[in-house]
């Protein structure tokens, strides 16, 4: 729920994988007139995400709950794991 503010008027939300269920606010999804992709799988989708992060086309860091250095990647893995405490978890693998 917390992605939602970062959704423009008529934007696209491109989900990727398998995810759970979901509730979602079906009369601000309409009010905004938001168009939902998704793939069970990487395609052209995820080299159009990546490219929108790159280009700095939308911004990524509010979704991200945190950085964790890959020596802590079990830590990292666990935490995103758990959905009432994370949304996206980063492993950096700087000065590694």
């Amino acid at each position: 729920r917390g992605g939602w503010n970062t959704i423009v008027r008529r934007g696209v939300l491109i989900t990727v994988g398998m995810g759970g269920n979901i509730r979602l606010p079906m009369r601000q999804w309409v009010a905004k007139e938001v168009e939902l992709l998704g793939t069970s799988r990487f395609r052209a989708e995820f080299g159009t995400a990546v490219r929108f992060l790159n280009e700095g086309l939308v911004n990524g860091k509010p979704v991200i709950t945190g950085i964790l250095p890959v020596e802590r990647a079990i830590e990292a893995f666990d935490l995103a794991a758990d959905k009432s405490q994370s949304l996206k978890v980063q492993i950096s693998f700087q000065n590694a």
